[in-house]
C-alpha cells in the first residue's frame, strides 16, 4: 500500500501513518511508519482486510484531526481496503478542526484506564453540544493526556481507536476551572443524550459489568425510547 498524507494542500512531513488489519473481527495494528514530503508505504502485506489512520506533528498540525482513509474522524466512518493486489495512491486529507476561538483558565488532566484490552493513543476533545472536535492530542507512555486554555463550558473527551470509541463528558466551571484527575473506561456510562430534556432521568450504576438501570422519575404515562450504544459503536 503506498500513498499521500495532506494538510488541506500541503503534503505532510513527519506524519504517522498506523496500519490495521482485520483478525476474528477485531482490528489489529500491524504497522506504523512516517511520512517524507507527504508519501508513505506499507510493504510485505498478506492479503486481508485493512484500515489506515494518519496524522499529522501533534505540535505543527494540531489544527488537523487524525484522519482515517477515506475521510473518517471515527473508525467506524473509515473506508477499509480488501488488499489482493498491491495499492497505489492513497490519499489522505486531515481534516481540520473547529477549533476554539477563545482561551481560558481551565484544564483536564486525565488517563485511560490501565488493564483494559483496548488502550486508545488518540484523544479527541469536542464540544459537548455541536460535538465538533476542538482539539487533539496523543497518550504518554502512561496512557496520560492532558488539555490546557480551556474556557469554561461542556465537553467531552473521545479516546479513539479501530475497534472501539468511548466518550465521557466533562464541565469546566469558574468554580471548578481544572480536573486533574479525569479517568477514561470503557465500561463506564459516558454520556445520556435526553433529546427530551427529561431532568428526571437517572442511570446508575455508572461504571457496570453485565446490568445497567435507567431511572425516569417523570413523565410516567409517556412512551420512551431507549438505545444503548456500546463503546464499539454497535446499538
Amino acid at each position: 500500500i503506498r500513498g499521500y498524507l495532506f494538510a488541506d494542500v500541503l503534503p505532510v512531513d513527519n506524519g504517522v501513518v498506523e496500519l490495521y488489519r482485520e483478525e476474528n473481527q477485531e482490528w489489529i495494528k500491524v504497522m506504523e511508519t512516517g511520512t517524507v514530503n507527504g508519501e508513505y508505504e506499507f510493504d510485505d502485506l498478506i492479503k486481508g482486510k485493512y484500515l489506515i489512520h494518519a496524522r499529522g506533528n501533534e505540535q505543527v498540525h494540531f489544527a488537523f484531526i487524525p484522519t482515517y482513509f477515506v475521510n473518517g474522524i471515527s473508525w467506524f466512518d473509515a473506508y477499509h481496503l480488501d488488499l489482493e493486489h498491491p495499492v497505489e495512491e492513497v490519499k489522505i486529507t486531515l481534516i481540520r478542526s473547529e477549533e476554539l476561538n477563545a482561551t481560558g483558565q481551565g484544564a483536564l488532566r486525565g488517563s485511560i484506564a490501565a488493564g483494559e484490552e483496548i488502550v486508545p493513543n488518540i484523544v479527541l476533545l469536542k464540544d459537548q453540544v455541536s460535538g465538533k472536535v476542538m482539539r487533539w492530542t496523543v497518550t504518554d507512555a502512561n496512557h496520560g493526556f492532558s488539555f490546557d486554555g480551556l474556557p469554561y463550558g461542556r465537553y467531552k473527551v473521545t479516546a479513539e481507536k479501530p475497534g472501539a470509541s468511548f466518550s465521557q463528558s466533562f464541565e469546566l466551571t469558574e468554580a471548578s476551572p481544572e480536573i486533574l484527575d479525569f479517568e477514561m473506561n470503557p465500561g463506564v456510562v459516558s454520556d445520556v443524550k435526553d433529546l427530551l430534556n427529561l431532568s428526571t432521568l437517572n442511570v446508575y450504576p455508572t461504571k457496570f459489568n453485565d446490568e445497567i438501570h435507567l431511572e425516569n422519575k417523570g413523565y410516567t404515562s409517556e412512551n420512551l425510547l431507549i438505545e444503548l450504544i456500546s463503546t464499539s459503536g454497535k446499538q
